[in-house]
């Protein structure tokens, strides 16, 4: 049985959207941040797909591999996804483990450690992603469909990026990316409980504590306006129901 979700402002400008399953001992969680592809001007088109993948790469208390571990010692799922409009971090752990899970995962979202190094491993993978993507005949498909449709608006680009963006983009245009989206007011905590309490102040502390320093009351770029076309991108195929075969 769910219960009735409860929303809970933080000091810090983070929603925390809670639902309790008392009959389990589990907890999903993460991190919505309002931020992807289509919200990217041209020249920083994947930046937000970067970004999930610099939150692994370590931050100011962990470093990748502590990460890894601390998650793989609790039996715990940890992933990270970038769509049109969000990018997330989620996890899937005992209760027991709540608080020590969400303490990390606010340090990845909020203190990532943009290493030179590190961008240059994961600037390579990236680039790998977009070539395999751009070789795939469905990716294709549905990349041309968005810009038939959303002509050069943000939305028709792939949320991958492009190779020559993140080919070349520079640690503090990245660092500066992140700055501006990655703000209190634009990021949900969603997150279906068993037995551990909602309320606690552990789990209302530690989001409030990560976003210390951080510029949490600056609001995110507004998303790019999205006007009606005038004509349809792709013309109509005309089509006869039935079987025109048959007589």
């Amino acid at each position: 049985m769910i219960e009735e979700h409860r929303i809970t402002e933080l000091d810090s400008g983070v929603r925390v959207v809670t639902e309790r399953m008392p009959t389990v001992r589990s907890v999903a969680l993460g991190f919505w941040i309002g931020t992807g592809s289509a919200g990217e001007a041209e020249p920083e088109a994947g930046l937000s797909h970067l970004i999930e993948h610099m939150l692994f790469r370590g931050t100011a208390r962990f470093e990748s591999v502590e990460i890894d571990q601390i998650f793989d010692g609790m039996g715990a799922e940890l992933n990270a996804g970038t769509g049109k409009e969000t990018t997330s971090v989620y996890s899937r752990v005992l209760d027991v483990h709540l608080e020590r899970a969400l303490d990390v995962m606010a340090d990845m979202v909020w203190r990532p450690r943009f290493a030179q190094d590190d961008l240059d491993n994961e600037r390579e993978i990236v680039l790998e992603e977009i070539a395999m993507y751009e070789d795939d005949p469905q990716d294709k498909v549905f990349d041309v469909l968005g810009e038939a449709v959303f002509g050069d608006h943000p939305l028709g680009r792939p949320v991958i990026g492009r190779a020559d963006v993140i080919a070349n983009v520079p640690v503090p245009e990245i660092a500066a990316y992140h700055d501006e989206r990655y703000t209190g007011e634009n990021l949900v905590i969603p997150r279906r409980a068993g037995r551990a309490d909602p309320g606690r102040r552990g789990f209302t502390r530690q989001p409030a504590a990560a976003a210390a320093g951080h510029r949490a009351a600056r609001r995110a770029r507004a998303p790019h306006p999205l006007h009606p076309q005038g004509h349809r991108a792709v013309p109509p195929v005309p089509r006869r129901a039935g079987h025109p075969a048959r007589r």
